[in-house]
């Protein structure tokens, strides 16, 4: 899965809100990644990230046959790290610890460390191997080099073991030297988990199997579900009521999995659409400075050209910013100049005295304007005096 542009490939479901994350200990421990094979390194620094972005649990679920020492010891030096981290560390073997998977159970919190009632584990000495493939013991092996740096590994595995079990070292040192496979119930008398939990009814018979074989035999081991909840959660995954256990773990964090990319796509077009309302707010008030630099403009022109008094500028701003188009349809029909048209009627007429035909072209020049109306409440007097001029005039008006 992608995690915070990082790959990880042994983190199987990562619950964010309460910054708990479950990791997958599933087959041998090695130095390289491949379906049977755990890459002990990179499974280190996964955990190690996993600290180091805020998470508080890390469940480890395990079913191996362990591996190399050195690698599963970079495992452990890892659970080390992220402890001082304040990260909690859950060993859950669903299936079986041998080995090194086994240190690494052990190795988990005191308290938080189960077993599957059908598991089982193993612990023993360090092995080598020859050219030909064959493993050898401590005892098999001639001094040297070899032998030095095993019984170097077998002191630190020893020690390991006290720390995690509570046990002697002879005691520690007798199991690992029998190399005998214990059930859940002995892995839980040595101290190597907590709690034995029973899942199934069935049973794994630990005689005369490899350590592969047991792997594989723990993984198809299926859960008992004669609860009512549990036949309801496997309906929910479209699992058989009988469904092991296993199944129904990796069927929900493959939908929680699905939820989080849900939930990643929808941040990123929550992200898309934040920048377009932010582009399109630009655009908006770029539009409406321009449409405003437009109105003022306009405005100024009528106050240029005559048709309106400089006084009145803001509050024609304001009415050709409301409604500029209206604005411009009404003060367009304005065909005479208004402050002239006022201060000529307010002076009596015309600057010619008071003719009547003066007076009526005034009266019907600037009739549009609506300062006759004022005319007639201000100087009743002058405004018959004026319409009577045009009413009774011989002038043929152009009405247009």
């Amino acid at each position: 899965m992608e995690y915070k542009n990082r790959e990880l490939n042994y983190i199987e479901n990562i619950d964010e809100s309460e910054k708990v994350a479950n990791m997958l200990l599933f087959g041998e421990i090695g130095s390289e990644r491949r379906q049977d094979m755990i890459n002990g390194d990179e499974f280190a620094r996964e955990m190690v990230f996993l600290s180091e972005i805020g998470f508080k649990t890390i469940k480890m679920h395990i079913n191996s046959i362990g591996g190399n020492i050195i690698k599963g010891m970079s495992v452990i030096n890892s659970m080390n790290i992220v402890r001082m981290n304040g990260v909690s560390i859950e060993t859950h073997i669903i299936g079986i610890a041998d080995s090194m998977a086994g240190m690494i159970s052990a190795f988990g919190d005191r308290g938080k460390r189960t077993i599957a009632n059908f598991g089982s584990g193993t612990v023993h000495e360090p092995l080598a191997r020859t050219k030909e493939g064959k493993s050898i013991t401590i005892k098999e092996m001639e001094d040297g080099p070899l032998k030095t740096e095993a019984l170097n590994m077998l002191d630190s595995l020893v020690n390991l073991m006290v720390s995690s079990t509570g046990k002697s070292k002879t005691d520690v040192k007798k199991a690992m030297k029998e190399g005998k496979r214990l059930t859940s119930s002995e892995m839980k008398s040595f101290g190597m988990v907590d709690k034995v939990l029973r899942l199934s009814n069935e049973s794994v018979d630990i005689q005369n199997k490899t350590a592969i074989e047991l792997m594989a035999a723990c993984s198809n081991i299926k859960v008992e579900s004669k609860s009512k909840t549990m036949k309801e959660i496997n309906k929910i995954l479209n699992l058989s009521e009988d469904a092991a256990e296993n199944s129904a773990v990796k069927a929900i964090m493959a939908l929680q999995n699905k939820v989080k990319d849900q939930e990643g796509l929808l941040e990123t077009e929550t992200a898309k659409v934040t920048k377009l309302k932010g582009e399109n707010e630009v655009l908006v008030n770029a539009a409406t400075e321009v449409a405003d630099a437009t109105a003022e403009a306009y405005v100024d022109s009528l106050i240029n050209a005559g048709k309106f008094e400089k006084e009145k500028r803001e509050v024609l701003v304001n009415q050709a910013k409301e409604n500029f188009d209206g604005f411009k349809t009404m003060t367009e029909s304005l065909g005479v100049t208004f402050v002239d048209v006022t201060k000529e009627i307010k002076n009596g007429g015309t600057n010619s005295g008071d003719k009547l035909e003066e007076l009526a072209k005034v009266y019907h020049g600037h009739h549009v304007a609506g300062t006759l109306a004022n005319l007639e409440k201000e100087s009743p007097v002058k405004f018959k005096k004026m319409e009577d001029a045009y009413l009774n005039s011989t002038t043929d008006f152009d009405l247009n």
